[in-house]
């Protein structure tokens, strides 16, 4: 069973049944309207019984509603408001909040009354961000003036960094060996003693 929230608002203006409403002025009361734009600030949808100015209207903010379509939308869309305050498919526009006012439970066209999974919240995508062109998408966008890894960097060319001698490196054990990791490894002095070295130590 989904829990369901309904909870009763006054209207600032008409508004009918199985419509989104919205904070009619979020900023001095909680009265609610009809939405009118896929901005508005939403909180839920209205049930079988619409109101007058004055009236409290009850408004399902969670759980499974009822709203009126305002256009053609598939099961398990996300949907948001239209100028009339019927629901339609949320498209987002880069760099624009779009208020979502839930998911609907069935497809259906223009002036269909059909369920919907209510959870308002906000939807959002970016006009850009510090990865957008570093790591576009999709992966063929990429430019061949991206960034990538220089030579020295690439695992063929990366020497052991332990100091240990490879039989004894896991890690490099199972590092690709290479002319270059070779030439590194044999350029590291040797930290074994030699018969000359102890002599002299004496």
């Amino acid at each position: 069973m989904i829990p369901t929230l309904i909870r009763a608002y006054e209207a600032s203006a008409a508004i009918g049944p199985y419509k989104i409403a919205k904070f009619s002025d979020a900023a001095a009361s909680t009265k609610i309207g009809p939405a009118a734009a896929n901005t508005d600030p939403v909180l839920g949808v209205t049930g079988q019984f619409g109101g007058a100015a004055g009236d409290m209207v009850d408004i399902t903010q969670s759980g499974i509603g009822q709203v009126t379509r305002g256009g053609t939308v598939t099961a398990g869309a996300e949907l948001t408001a239209d100028a009339n305050g019927n629901a339609i498919a949320a498209v987002p526009t880069a760099g624009v909040f779009m208020s979502v006012v839930g998911k609907a439970q069935a497809p259906g066209v223009a002036g269909d009354v059909i369920e919907i999974l209510v959870g308002p919240r906000a939807f959002y995508r970016g006009a850009g961000s510090p990865n957008s062109k570093r790591f576009p998408w999709p992966p063929a966008a990429r430019s061949s003036s991206m960034p990538r890894l220089p030579p020295w960097r690439s695992a063929s060319k990366m020497a052991p960094r332990c100091g240990l001698p490879t039989r004894s490196c896991r890690a490099c054990r199972s590092r690709p060996k290479s002319s270059s990791t070779r030439s590194i490894r044999s350029a590291r002095p040797s930290t074994r003693p030699t018969p000359a070295s102890v002599a002299r130590a004496r």
